[in-house]
């Protein structure tokens, strides 16, 4: 079957949210409530990563995908279990994460697109606004479907 393309317009857009920690995902939401961009926020726990980027071949994909593990080794791991499968290469998956963490290249070899610092100024919620306004308002990410 031929590949159809499209692009994604923005502002609105879906966002999976990789977490074990129920602070977050709790700071994450209060974050996302506010950002006009997200249309609807989904979280999994970090056992099901590879579930969180549609495991039904006819299940609609996150525009991004945030993941939050404990540790940079953990969301390497994540990343790395998302970008295994082939048709899930596309979504743009962000790793929420403390600066001084020592493993964060682990994350971007894992194929990362973008390290998002957690105690940056401002802390979860800005990094939220960013994450939400670069990736779901400014980008256009062109996706091929079968």
């Amino acid at each position: 079957m031929p590949h159809r393309a499209f692009v994604t317009t923005g502002p609105v857009g879906r966002l999976a949210l990789i977490t074990d920690s129920p602070r977050l995902a709790h700071e994450a939401a209060a974050a996302l409530r506010t950002a006009p961009q997200v249309s609807e926020t989904i979280v999994f726990p970090i056992k099901e990563c590879v579930e969180a980027v549609a495991v039904r071949e006819d299940a609609e994909l996150p525009d991004v995908v945030l993941v939050a593990g404990t540790t940079a080794t953990e969301s390497s791991r994540c990343v790395a279990a998302i970008r295994a499968v082939d048709d899930r290469r596309i979504v743009p998956v962000v790793v929420l994460c403390a600066s001084a963490d020592p493993d964060l290249q682990a994350c971007l070899d894992a194929g990362a697109n973008a390290l998002l610092p957690s105690d940056s100024p401002g802390g979860v919620p800005a990094a939220i606004g960013a994450l939400s306004q670069f990736w779901l308002a400014h980008n256009r990410l062109l996706r091929a479907h079968h």
